[in-house]
């Protein structure tokens, strides 16, 4: 093909065609920029093909660790409910009267003392981040709320790591001042009493005492506690929602 184009080059110039020869040049041009575009484009498509399906694995990948995510954000949502609940009857019942050790037992073994780490799958987003494909994901709305949503799980983790630190610190302070707390809590087998109560546990009919003003502190603090993770927990599981709902958009069409 090249001998070709060169023999009509040299049959031009011998004949001194100049202006057929120029417009043949031309010609033969084009024909080499439309053949580069041609294969620019062609490596282009073949580009655009391999990130598209680079894209399709990294947000079914995602998807999956949203769709883990939601499970345990529902577990926990329901086990912060159950604390609070607890807490708030041993609060109530607290302020009842207590006659015998074994009331007193019950009563202790309505406290949630409950505290636990936040832990979420995100290895698919962290390879995007490490490898810079973040930008594989072309929609821009989806891509700020991936961004957003694991932005406020590390919040989160990091306050509830915060708070449940707080709560144990102030749990310790109060086995200090009352002793028998985690001998209640945990039920050991102590022996029972059944006749009035003297000494040590009298405090829990006295409102005014140190000791049922603690008890009743370590109950208000980890339902608390509990109030709050639940706001985080019940935030986090909307945004894992929505976004696998837009990544079944992408990926089903």
């Amino acid at each position: 093909m090249i001998k070709f184009f060169r023999k009509i080059r040299q049959k031009l110039l011998s004949e001194s065609q100049i202006r057929k020869y120029l417009i043949y040049a031309l010609g033969e041009i084009l024909l080499v920029v439309i053949g580069i575009l041609i294969a620019l484009s062609i490596n282009n498509w073949n580009e655009q093909r391999k990130n598209n399906n680079l894209e399709r694995q990294f947000l079914t990948g995602l998807r999956a660790d949203l769709v883990s995510d939601s499970t345990l954000f529902s577990k926990r949502i329901q086990e912060a409910e159950n604390h609070i609940r607890f807490n708030r009857s041993f609060i109530e019942e607290l302020y009842k009267e207590q006659r015998t050790y074994n009331d007193i037992k019950s009563l202790y073994k309505k406290l949630s003392l409950y505290s636990d780490l936040l832990t979420i799958q995100n290895s698919t987003y962290q390879e995007l981040i490490n490898d810079g494909k973040l930008n594989l994901i072309r929609n821009e709305e989806l891509k700020s709320a991936i961004i957003n949503y694991y932005n406020a799980t590390e919040e989160a983790s990091k306050h509830i790591e915060e708070f449940n630190m707080f709560s144990v610190n102030n749990l310790l302070i109060a086995v200090e001042k009352i002793p028998n707390i985690l001998i209640l809590y945990n039920d050991l087998n102590i022996g029972s009493f059944d006749y009035k109560l003297k000494g040590q546990y009298e405090f829990v009919n006295d409102p005014n005492s140190t000791k049922f003003q603690i008890s009743e502190n370590v109950a208000t603090l980890y339902s608390t506690k509990h109030e709050v993770f639940l706001a985080y927990y019940e935030d986090l599981r909307e945004k894992t929602k929505h976004i696998i709902h837009s990544i079944n958009d992408i990926i089903e069409k």
